[in-house]
């Protein structure tokens, strides 16, 4: 059997009812007022990818066995956007 890991996103719609004298006014105050109302339009599969063994005892188990309350998750997402969001680049090191 293999490990897969599925990674998913929550969607919230807020309604907002702010004055401006702008769209853009609007859209700037907009977050820093209350909501009126709140719709949860679900959760959403944002990728999905085979785990190898040596990569889940390494990131995945320890998270399994804890719980993600016991869990690091700044270390973790740190450690993810270093190895998933790469996209290269010299940094002058030619």
């Amino acid at each position: 059997m293999s490990k897969y890991l599925i990674e998913t996103v929550s969607i919230k719609k807020y309604q907002y009812i702010i004055e401006a004298y702008s769209k853009n006014e609007a859209i700037e105050k907009g977050p820093y007022h209350r909501h009126i109302d709140e719709f949860d339009m679900g959760q959403h599969i944002f990728s999905i990818r085979p785990l190898n063994e040596y990569e889940y005892n390494k990131d995945w188990k320890e998270m399994e066995d804890t719980g993600p309350e016991d869990v690091d998750l700044e270390a973790l997402k740190d450690d993810a956007e270093k190895r998933y969001f790469n996209y290269g680049g010299t940094n002058g090191d030619l």
